[in-house]
């Protein structure tokens, strides 16, 4: 009979530990409340794991919150007159461009074309005295071909700097001289990483060699200075590991490589999320 008292009080005992254990290890987050953070432009939405908030599921791409800034926010656009017909404009990068036509040979347009003179490309000049046909381009001269006030190949209708002649990769605009710059993919820069925190908010290529890693299995840092807290650095989130090679953190070790994304500030340094391998390109 005490032999089988003592197996009910061993057993007893063994549960209590068991539960004391389990009832620890569900309150590391019962006091800890996780709200919403910025990454860059994007708000983020927290949950608690082991007692500590880190990012879970990206709630809005570009917030205001996060300080986007919508380009059309207070830009009304009213509908407008392309030759004879009255168009709905919508607006676009801020600017307001047609959307779709409301009423061709509108009588708020002037007088409705005869078929003699019909003007197919709603530039204002009928198609008997237009040598070009530019639909969607209003801005043209007495021959109905596209204006180029600056002379650069790009036209009015297409250039941000109609009257200041630039390049075609910079929407018709001169090239600003950029801290770092190494040069240019398309219309994308290329920066030096020593300059990457002159670019935050921006969508930029950074330029250098991979001299640390941590993986600390929620996220793997590609380092480019072994004081890695200081300057910039790119960042894998678990979530992304498995549409990357084995190991990131060995596989691009000693890499020269380009990474191409947005830049943001966090805890006062520079660094890119990389959510894809294909924003990750190899030089060296």
């Amino acid at each position: 009979m005490m032999k089988l008292h003592k197996y009910h009080v061993c057993g007893l005992i063994l549960f209590l530990l068991v539960f004391s254990a389990l009832c620890v290890g569900q309150k590391t987050c019962e006091n800890v409340t996780c709200g919403r953070v910025c990454r860059g432009e994007d708000l983020w939405e927290q949950k608690c794991i082991n007692g500590e908030c880190v990012d879970s599921r990206i709630i809005e791409k570009e917030s205001e919150e996060c300080g986007h800034i919508d380009p059309c926010k207070g830009v009304v656009c009213d509908d407008g007159c392309f030759g004879t017909d009255l168009w709905r404009m919508k607006c676009l990068e801020g600017k307001c461009v047609p959307d779709y036509i409301l009423e061709k040979n509108s009588e708020q347009c002037g007088i409705p074309e005869t078929p003699e003179s019909p003007d197919t490309d709603h530039d204002g000049i009928p198609d008997s005295d237009d040598d070009c046909h530019n639909p969607g381009c209003t801005i043209v001269n007495e021959y109905g071909c596209p204006k180029d006030s600056d002379g650069d190949g790009l036209a009015d209708c297409y250039d941000d700097c109609p009257e200041e002649a630039g390049e075609k990769a910079n929407k018709g605009c001169p090239k600003q001289e950029m801290p770092g710059l190494i040069g240019w993919e398309g219309s994308i820069p290329v920066i030096d990483w020593r300059y990457a925190d002159q670019y935050y908010g921006q969508y930029v290529i950074i330029e250098g060699t991979i001299v640390d890693t941590y993986n600390s299995g929620k996220a793997c840092f590609l380092n480019f200075h072994k004081e890695w807290e200081k300057y910039f650095t790119a960042v894998i989130f678990a979530e992304d590991f498995n549409k990357f090679p084995a190991n990131p953190e060995v596989y691009y070790l000693g890499k020269k490589v380009r990474i191409r994304g947005v830049v943001q500030e966090y805890q006062g340094k520079p660094e890119i999320i990389v959510e894809d391998p294909s924003q990750i390109a190899i030089i060296d």
